[in-house]
């Protein structure tokens, strides 16, 4: 079935994609994908369906599964099915929920469905996506990392020590800092685009960073940008000067901010 997808995509993919898969070992679902590699885009959809309705990724031996489907990925970026890519890569981002990581909460029990390794390989190929493309994709980081913590405090400070790409952050290796690189660099490039057509910055960062994240490192996350394009955050930067001066959870950000906006702020503000 799989060697015959290419000719007969149609009928290969009617047939699979109702196919009961329950019983099947996992190197044989994987087959499923590689017959969905074998055929035009189109027909990828009923795939997609067919994994996140049967939670093909929420079972232990989801490992034969999650190469295969970051190579579909890849297809579909190549292809410029750039819809077909956020749903694939909604599936493969998603955080176990706290009952699932065994009572751990912390960034370092933080656990996706797809090994870390594997997650790490996903988020490399957002590099190659437009950045008129992006925001979607920003959006859908932005949910990801609001879904790793389940108390009110995120503690970023204690395991991100900058924003930007720092020699800081030498003990980064857990999803969380790797979502946050991902979505910074996504995050940038988005807006460099956003500015060069004439938009308004402002205007799509408060769309893409909604007041309803209320955790410390998306305050870090704003502050880093407002600190990046100045111009555009004039008064938000004078409101983040006076309301986070004595805030420990953004100091890093908030001591580049000032250090580069000083001169520009108002007389009472420096008072």
């Amino acid at each position: 079935l799989v060697g015959i997808a290419v000719k007969e995509p149609k009928i290969i993919s009617e047939f699979l994609w109702k196919s009961e898969v329950n019983n099947l070992h996992y190197w044989l679902i994987r087959n499923f994908i590689e017959a969905a590699k074998n055929m035009p885009c189109e027909y990828t959809s009923g795939l997609l369906t067919k994994i996140k309705d049967e939670k093909w990724l929420e079972k232990s031996a989801n490992h034969w599964l999650a190469f295969p489907l970051i190579e579909l990925f890849e297809k579909l970026l190549n292809a410029k099915e750039y819809e077909l890519c956020l749903q694939l890569t909604r599936l493969l981002l998603q955080i176990k929920t706290p009952n699932d990581r065994e009572g751990g909460r912390s960034h370092l029990d933080t656990r996706g469905v797809i090994e870390k390794y594997e997650y790490d390989k996903l988020l490399e190929k957002f590099k190659d996506i437009p950045s008129d493309k992006l925001e979607e994709f920003v959006v859908l980081l932005m949910e990801t990392l609001n879904s790793v913590w389940v108390g009110d405090n995120d503690y970023s400070i204690g395991w991100r020590a900058a924003i930007e790409s720092s020699e800081q952050n030498w003990h980064s290796d857990d999803i969380p800092n790797t979502l946050v690189s991902c979505l910074r660099g996504c995050l940038e490039k988005y807006l460099n685009h956003v500015k060069n057509i004439g938009g308004d910055i402002n205007t799509e960062l408060k769309k893409i960073i909604p007041s309803k994240y209320k955790y410390s490192i998306f305050d870090r996350i704003r502050i880093h940008i407002y600190r990046l394009y100045q111009d555009a955050f004039k008064q938000d930067i004078q409101q983040v000067i006076i309301n986070f001066f004595d805030d420990t959870d953004v100091w890093h950000e908030y001591m580049l901010l000032l250090r580069e906006s000083f001169g520009k702020l108002s007389d009472k503000i420096k008072q």
